[in-house]
């Protein structure tokens, strides 16, 4: 009777002292697999900045100031969009509005522009009607 008992015990300790040593490890494994994701899409963000404004100075650079004010329009449309739409927060009134909102909707009231496309002109303008 007493051998069952030290064989329950041992073996108990090894599962409880495998559990933790497994969570340890899962931890570290999935702290390293979020990091490499981390770094990976940081990276592709920062290379599609990259191209984007490459491609606007040489619009610039080649004379075409209209081709590159419109792209930098149109980024600006597409940033509102992408950060403003994640922010709930001061859609419901609980924040202040985000001073990037209030500085486009500064900038948009003394260079308007409305070359955009119809559906997102109208999202654009819903996000800078916050900011009045």
């Amino acid at each position: 009777m007493k051998m069952k008992l030290i064989i329950v015990l041992v073996v108990s300790l090894a599962f409880v002292g495998g559990y933790f040593l497994g969570c340890n490890q899962t931890k570290e494994t999935m702290s390293k697999s979020w990091m490499h994701s981390y770094l990976y899409w940081h990276h592709i963000d920062h290379a599609q900045e990259l191209d984007r404004v490459v491609l606007i100075l040489t619009q610039f650079r080649e004379g075409k100031s209209v081709d590159g004010m419109e792209m930098l329009e149109k980024s600006l449309d597409g940033s509102l969009l992408a950060t403003a739409g994640s922010d709930e927060d001061f859609k419901n009134g609980q924040n202040g509005i985000p001073t990037y909102i209030q500085e486009a909707h500064d900038y948009r009231v003394k260079f308007p522009w409305t070359n955009s496309v119809p559906g997102v002109y109208v999202k654009v303008q819903g996000i800078l009607s916050l900011a009045k």
